[in-house]
């Protein structure tokens, strides 16, 4: 009996602790209809961090706080122990998971979760692996809209074309050569877009993330080899037509690149 008390009485505990976590980034996130206000940070089985099997993963630790009341905001330490749990277990998050976030922190009371596929699906995998928290907002592509983004292969001797005429449904990456034969020294970035065409439409293609903020030149004469990131543990990839989108500059002037490309299957 005494055994059974004391196991109910650290249960319970947990879940009056909510999520624990540690420092982190700021990041920028929209609040999903999903995710619960800080209001109801009462509800106990949205408390709750659990395994693949359903059971809990932590215990309160000593000094622990317990979740805000009703109406009460998260505490700055609050927050900042949520963010230490997502950090942790982002690690050993399951692949598609770990593939499909890309960047989480603190916002305004709460905490911001970008994905490249915001899906109930992929937020349902998020609470069962990382972290369970009424804290948490979610922002990023449904893979629904429509891309209605056009561009040119070729224009002033600049040019973008697949590095190969197919590539696998499941691979990883695919590569694009940008070719300069004109005159004028290109410049872009690391930054691209993609898009799938899906019954004759086209549709935004989830690829994106945190791209670093470099200067990229290609002076006549030159080339250049991009790589996109195609996420196939994300976006489920299917032999078909695809688009890769280069944004450059040309004298200044602003030219989105476009080229047609295609996945195969084995």
């Amino acid at each position: 009996m005494c055994h059974s008390f004391m196991l109910a009485a650290l249960s319970l505990a947990f879940v009056l602790a909510g999520c624990r976590g540690g420092a982190g980034g700021k990041a920028r996130g929209a609040a999903s209809p999903d995710s619960a206000p800080p209001a109801a940070a009462n509800n106990v089985d949205s408390l709750l961090l659990v395994q693949a099997d359903g059971q809990p993963k932590d215990s309160l630790p000593p000094g622990g706080t317990q979740a805000p009341a009703v109406g009460e905001p998260y505490s700055e330490r609050q927050l900042s122990r949520i963010m230490d749990t997502i950090n942790r277990r982002m690690e050993t998050a399951p692949p598609h998971v770990r593939d499909n976030v890309y960047m989480w922190g603190v916002g305004r009371g709460t905490i911001n979760v970008s994905m490249r596929l915001n899906t109930e699906a992929a937020r349902r995998a998020f609470r069962k692996y990382v972290c369970a928290s009424p804290v948490l907002s979610f922002s990023g592509s449904t893979g629904l809209e429509l891309y209605t983004k056009v561009g040119v292969a070729d224009t002033l001797g600049v040019s973008l074309r697949p590095a190969a005429p197919g590539f696998p449904a499941d691979a990883e990456t695919a590569e694009f050569v940008l070719a300069n034969d004109g005159g004028h020294v290109v410049q872009t970035g690391e930054s691209y877009s993609m898009a799938v065409e899906r019954g004759g439409r086209w549709y935004e293609l989830p690829a994106g993330g945190v791209f670093h903020a470099v200067g990229i030149e290609v002076r006549p004469g030159g080339s250049r080899v991009f790589v996109g990131r195609l996420h196939p543990l994300v976006n489920n990839n299917r032999p078909g037509r695809y688009r890769f989108f280069k944004d450059v500059r040309i004298e200044g002037r602003k030219v989105t690149l476009m080229c047609d490309f295609r996945l195969v299957g084995c």
